[in-house]
């Protein structure tokens, strides 16, 4: 994907500020040391200075074994890491502080589960995502 998009901004085929790259926050990343080596990996992959929102995939964190993005227990369930979404959050902040991401969103929250985020979000309390 990276190469395609770097050749046809070389190419002059397209501005980079004229696309609107999304990705996500996989579970295994969850935990706030990992989320901005996850972003940047994905930065480098895309080969991007920036995404234009990054969204945390699932509510849930599994713990991180390495590469295995699915780790399971001896009966085939997933291993939850415990972090809590909402720091999560915080962490995926933080990648709008450094320019890693222009926003930062959900994906597959439930309304009590986004209510939370927004209850605790430093960014939407200052209203800086444009939410009321």
């Amino acid at each position: 994907m990276g190469n395609a998009i770097e050749q046809k901004i070389s190419e002059g085929a397209v501005k980079r500020e004229d696309l609107f790259i999304t990705s996500k926050l996989w579970n295994t990343f969850h935990h706030p040391s990992s989320v901005r080596r996850a972003c940047e990996v994905t930065l480098k992959n895309l080969k991007l200075k920036y995404l234009d929102l990054y969204l945390i995939h699932w509510p849930m964190g599994y713990i991180e074994v390495g590469d295995n993005l699915f780790p399971t227990n001896e009966k085939g369930e997933f291993i939850d890491s415990g972090v809590d979404y909402v720091d999560t959050w915080k962490a995926m902040e933080e990648l709008v502080d450094l320019g890693l991401t222009k926003s930062i969103g959900l994906s597959n929250f439930n309304k009590r589960q986004v209510d939370r985020v927004l209850a605790n979000g430093f960014l939407i309390k200052k209203n800086i995502l444009g939410m009321a």
